[in-house]
């Protein structure tokens, strides 16, 4: 049966507009590569985005799925079954990084398998390449009597910010991060990109909700263990945080020189203080003045009309030459 005589149902609810016009623009570059309009390095850096990633065998792909948290309904679960035997060669294989993978894919049929998972909510964007990869979090989220609180809604705001941001496409390198909510570490923290580990603190008799931090771990040709950036980072500061350090990554962490020479662990060990409404290092926000007068996409969605304080090392826009 090929893709074209392949009946797939309707998704279960009407996909949103931007959803269904990147995967229509996929179907589209997929033909183009058919004709020998668009070349292979093209067509990888295309289908990477969207975690179609190749076998080794010839003419058909795997497809990665993204589970964030690694929560999932019952009623997804049986989409993913479906999805398997409908697409795929059906089986699922669940991965370390709460991924989940179907084989033997044709490159042709993607598209369609991505609409079919969509109207689930499952999304495979950013699954592959040198982006943010799947966010996880500890596999025992909600339910463990040892958890200092329930880190999964967390992970899942954050990925919800990440995914398709324009500001993390293309960075030189993948990017991982984890969340930890145990006393005891479930999630391998210390090998991932950043590492929130779950913290509680009393403020004026009130809890106050943070994250112990931890930075540039990881595995691969050069592996390293992450370097304790803060012992408390309070919730409302996990966007600012995060996108500082997806800016400083993306600027000198793309190669080898996030790990070699000891870079990163001398970036974190004297954090400073930068109004995140520009580049200049200051004691306090009121001070605090424009250096090139251009400030981050990330983090200008993230200002208010006060400025935000964040904890990072310099930050620059990718326009400005500073």
């Amino acid at each position: 049966m090929t893709a074209t005589d392949r009946v797939v149902p309707a998704p279960t609810a009407p996909l949103p507009d931007y959803i269904a016009a990147e995967l229509d623009l996929y179907e589209e570059e997929i033909k183009q590569y058919r004709r020998g309009e668009m070349g292979e390095v093209k067509m990888q850096k295309i289908r990477l985005q969207f975690g179609t990633y190749a076998q080794r065998q010839d003419g058909v792909q795997m497809q990665r799925i993204k589970i964030p948290g690694g929560v999932l309904s019952a009623d997804q679960l049986v989409c993913l079954a479906d999805a398997a035997d409908r697409f795929g060669s059906g089986f699922l294989h669940l991965t370390t990084r709460e991924d989940v993978q179907i084989y033997y894919l044709k490159l042709e049929e993607a598209p369609n398998l991505l609409r079919f998972l969509a109207g689930a909510g499952i999304t495979t964007r950013e699954a592959c390449g040198n982006t943010v990869r799947n966010i996880t979090a500890c596999y025992r989220s909600g339910t463990s009597p040892t958890e200092v609180f329930d880190v999964a809604p967390y992970a899942h705001a954050l990925f919800r910010y990440l995914v398709r941001n324009d500001h993390n496409q293309v960075m030189g390198r993948k990017f991982k991060i984890t969340f930890e909510g145990c006393t005891e570490d479930h999630s391998a923290v210390r090998l991932h990109d950043i590492g929130f580990i779950a913290q509680i603190r009393s403020d004026q008799g009130r809890e106050r909700r943070g994250f112990k931090i931890q930075v540039a771990g990881g595995l691969g040709g050069a592996p390293m263990l992450s370097h304790e950036y803060t012992d408390f980072l309070p919730v409302e500061e996990m966007y600012n945080f995060a996108a500082a350090i997806l800016r400083v990554f993306d600027r000198s962490g793309s190669a080898p020189r996030w790990t070699k020479s000891g870079a990163a662990s001398a970036r974190f060990r004297s954090p400073r203080r930068i109004c995140a409404r520009c580049t200049n290092p200051s004691s306090s926000q009121r001070q605090c003045r424009p250096a090139c007068g251009c400030a981050t996409r990330a983090l200008r969605q993230l200002r208010t009309c006060g400025g935000s304080a964040i904890p990072c090392s310099r930050i620059r826009s990718p326009d400005c030459g500073a």
